[in-house]
């Protein structure tokens, strides 16, 4: 697999990164040099990631709760909404970060730094997205079935860049990890990932003092375990479970007898343990980070100013757009008011059909 971008190719696909590439770190002057980037590592972009991710889990987590532990079923009609315009948005906020990431000429601009950001916004999109479909029965099980089906489409196609994103990693001594020194001189996050393929990283590497590896492979593998869950999750719902909240207009599901019970017994009790395990997850990835970005904003290499923690246009976007989350809550109240008032009208003509 690889999508893997050497120097040569940037040099000849770019000509006019020829005269500023340079695979040295001593070449670049701390102070005078900026490598900030606040398209990619800005506040505004890390929150809405973090802040809509965390969200996501804790609004899936209170359907599990609520609706399907509790049977509060009627609520499923106010939060479901909600879970899934976030889900929605981290899907096509990560599939745009990935493409633009791999496909245009960021491919050849981008430096370590902000490469390890965007992994790790990937990351935890991710989480989102396995949030939704555990968690949500219409997420991939809407009306009509075409937009299930669109939505895991989506998610494949996102496997498929996300396996691209983290293979141009995948070496265990890629720099993942904010070093725990302040050797700010000396350091490969301000290089371009392209000085890292094809082989290169062995010996460039070798220039730095400090370790600022983790284990990436292990990365890798643990990225496509959650595709796998994601993917088999949501073809059982399509095929399995499609029913309806509520139990006044649920469906018989797809496949019934034996087969249907045992697989929908199967998620009820892997559910709350994966979104248990996915929460943990997002906490680790959102520390590091969080300690990544503190470092390298303290190094100076981010420029005096640093714009990156500026509330410009550009981060106040994706913080912004997250409001779309709220009109789904506001749309969704009618249709709970709906269900409540249909629950309360069938239970008093239960209490009248008993006297």
């Amino acid at each position: 697999m690889g999508n893997t971008t050497s120097t040569q190719f940037c040099s000849t696909t770019y000509p006019d990164l020829n005269d500023t590439f340079q695979c040295n770190a001593s070449q670049y002057t701390l102070g005078v040099d900026s490598f900030s980037d606040a398209e990619i590592g800005g506040k505004g972009v890390v929150y809405a990631f973090v802040g809509t991710s965390s969200f996501a889990l804790l609004v899936t987590a209170a359907i599990l709760l609520l609706c399907d532990l509790l049977r509060y079923s009627t609520l499923r009609k106010l939060l479901e909404p909600v879970a899934i315009s976030l889900s929605d948005q981290q899907i096509a906020t990560g599939i745009s970060l990935c493409a633009s990431t791999l496909f245009s000429k960021v491919r050849c601009t981008v430096n370590v730094y902000h490469y390890d950001v965007i992994c790790n916004l990937v990351l935890i999109s991710i989480l989102s997205h396995l949030a939704g479909t555990l968690g949500l029965r219409g997420y991939t099980t809407h009306k009509p079935k075409a937009l299930g089906l669109v939505r895991i489409v989506l998610m494949t196609v996102q496997a498929v860049f996300v396996a691209m994103l983290f293979w141009k990693r995948h070496e265990s001594n890629f720099p993942t990890q904010a070093p725990t020194g302040t050797d700010y001189l000396n350091t490969p996050f301000i290089l371009a990932v392209a000085c890292f393929q094809n082989g290169a990283n062995e010996t460039l590497l070798q220039e730095f003092d400090t370790d600022h590896s983790s284990g990436g492979i292990g990365l890798l593998a643990f990225v496509f375990i959650f595709y796998l869950l994601m993917l088999t999750v949501a073809w059982l719902q399509m095929l399995c479970i499609d029913y309806q909240a509520g139990p006044s207009e649920g469906e018989m599901p797809n496949w019934s007898g034996d087969t249907g019970d045992r697989l929908r017994i199967i998620l009820g009790w892997t559910r709350p343990v994966i979104i248990v395990y996915t929460t943990a997850v997002l906490i680790v990835t959102a520390l590091d980070l969080l300690k990544l970005r503190s470092w390298m904003g303290a190094s100076g290499w981010l420029g005096k100013d640093n714009d990156e923690n500026e509330w410009t246009f550009g981060q106040l976007l994706p913080v912004v757009l997250t409001g779309f989350t709220l009109l789904a809550f506001l749309d969704a109240i009618p249709d709970y008011l709906d269900a409540r008032a249909k629950a309360a009208a069938g239970a008093s003509n239960n209490d009248d059909d008993k006297d």
